[in-house]
């Protein structure tokens, strides 16, 4: 099962919070703490049965190739002169333009 039952603490622990926190000023504090125990169980079993159907449903999917798109190979391969002999395949996206420092300029 996906998850853990951390899950189903959090889930219970937030829905038995809203419970008591609807439930405080309608009624007594043993019945509100009555009803948050209760609510906390219920969400708990909620929670877990909401986890078994999702990896049930999850389960009947087909399953895919796992490594599609997984791995990337980053290396590249050397470049010898039998692959490029005159050099053709490399060009250069702008020429170098060298500018001479003006000595007489200030800065």
């Amino acid at each position: 099962m996906r998850g853990s039952w951390r899950w189903n603490v959090v889930v219970a622990t937030a829905g038995s919070a809203l419970v008591a926190w609807m439930n405080a000023t309608a009624n007594p504090w043993l019945t509100t703490m009555e009803r948050t125990l209760f609510a906390w169980i219920v969400f708990y079993v909620l929670a877990f049965v909401l986890r078994w159907m999702w990896d049930f449903a999850n389960a009947l999917r087909p399953k895919s190739e796992p490594t599609i798109g997984q791995t990337l190979d980053v290396q590249t391969p050397q470049e010898t002169e039998e692959d490029d002999p005159q050099g053709e395949f490399f060009m250069p996206l702008f020429e170098e333009v060298r500018v001479p420092k003006d000595k007489n300029k200030s800065h």
